[in-house]
């Protein structure tokens, strides 16, 4: 719609489970550029290195949040800790609140190198390392994906989506809209 991958969860039939739409290869060091825009009142979400569990929940990987103050969270997809810079918040949600283009196109960036991801929205900049190394070591590489997450209506939209390989020539960018 107007190019922009468009995800939609109506207010006749709310969802009962996220959904994700995700690349086919998998990335390991890669910076991902694209415009997002959250409408209605849950988050979204883009999801690196993501891969798939055997589990109750479908996928495992990092999340960068968006939507409904919780713009600039990494999360734990799929896995047991949750909010994972949760101690930035408290001085990260102000400047992220003031860059915020509400219903609207926000720019995100997230670069992913090594056990370490940053993330800049509408250019505030925030970042996690990984620290868990049984978990750094399963989620090295893995899908791009973005989330609809289940629930209350909203609609999300992504564009303009850019990858570059950073991992020194091993592989090709392949995901553009």
């Amino acid at each position: 719609e107007d190019d922009a991958i468009v995800g939609t969860n109506s207010s006749w039939k709310p969802m009962m489970e996220h959904d994700f739409l995700c690349t086919v290869e998998d990335f390991g060091d890669f910076e991902l550029r694209i415009e997002a825009k959250v409408i209605g009142q849950r988050n979204s979400g883009i999801v690196v290195r993501t891969v798939k569990q055997r589990y109750s929940y479908p996928i495992a990987g990092y999340e960068v949040d968006m939507g409904v103050m919780r713009w600039g969270w990494f999360y734990e997809e799929g896995g047991t800790r949750q909010v994972l810079n949760r101690a930035e918040q408290k001085e990260l949600q102000p400047r992220i609140q003031a860059a915020l283009k509400q219903g609207d196109f926000n720019d995100v960036v997230v670069r992913c190198i090594g056990n370490r991801i940053d993330a800049w929205i509408n250019g505030v900049p925030f970042g996690f390392k990984e620290t868990n190394q049984d978990v750094a070591k399963r989620l090295r590489k893995g899908k791009i994906g973005l989330q609809l997450h289940d629930g209350e209506p909203q609609v999300v939209s992504f564009r303009n989506i850019r990858v570059k390989d950073l991992s020194g020539g091993r592989g090709k960018p392949s995901l553009s809209h």
